[in-house]
């Protein structure tokens, strides 16, 4: 719920209303599937103390145009990529300064690939439009498909989208600075 809180309030509304209009369902209601600490109230009151500032829409860079502010919308709030494309500190919580970098503990405890950054390589290389296809689609530049999770997200949702909508999704995130990391010390050898 951390990347929907960034979402604006005429969208949350509009969802709200789209599901108003579905036909309701009987389940049985699962079970906590959490493990102590993490299912204890008073730890996700301290959780979010130190990793939630609090729900607030994200705001338009006035730096940007409105296809980049879009793109950007949809990838950090209504897509929430981050939630499976950032590494996770031992709370829980994404690292912050990580955004998007992979996550080798994704869901499930599959590996999620960076979509910026040094471990971009190959996603790096992909076009505007490649990305925006591949959102559509599912397919890779190098003739390979979508697997694992990501292929459910392209199957109910980014095929879904208006092509202007993935083609401001693929505009934000070829737009992100690529990321310098320091080389390891050298060593002498042995």
């Amino acid at each position: 719920y951390t990347s929907y809180s960034a979402m604006r309030p005429e969208d949350a509304l509009a969802i709200k209303s789209y599901l108003a209009t579905l036909e309701p369902i009987s389940a049985s209601r699962r079970a906590n599937g959490l493990s102590f600490p993490f299912s204890w109230r008073a730890t996700v009151k301290a959780w979010k103390l130190f990793f939630f500032p609090g729900a607030r829409p994200l705001a338009d860079d006035p730096a940007n145009d409105a296809t980049w502010n879009r793109g950007r919308y949809l990838v950090v709030a209504l897509g929430h990529c981050a939630e499976c494309h950032t590494p996770r500190n031992i709370a829980g919580a994404q690292v912050a300064d990580r955004d998007l970098q992979g996550n080798p503990k994704g869901p499930g405890g599959l590996k999620v690939p960076a979509l910026v950054g040094p471990a971009a390589r190959d996603f790096a290389s992909w076009s505007v439009e490649e990305i925006a296809e591949y959102l559509k689609s599912g397919a890779k530049p190098d003739f390979d498909s979508a697997q694992g999770p990501m292929s459910e997200v392209i199957e109910d949702n980014t095929k879904h989208l208006s092509d202007q909508d993935r083609n401001a999704i693929a505009l934000y995130l070829k737009s992100r600075p690529p990321v310098a990391v320091a080389p390891p010390p050298h060593r002498p050898p042995a």
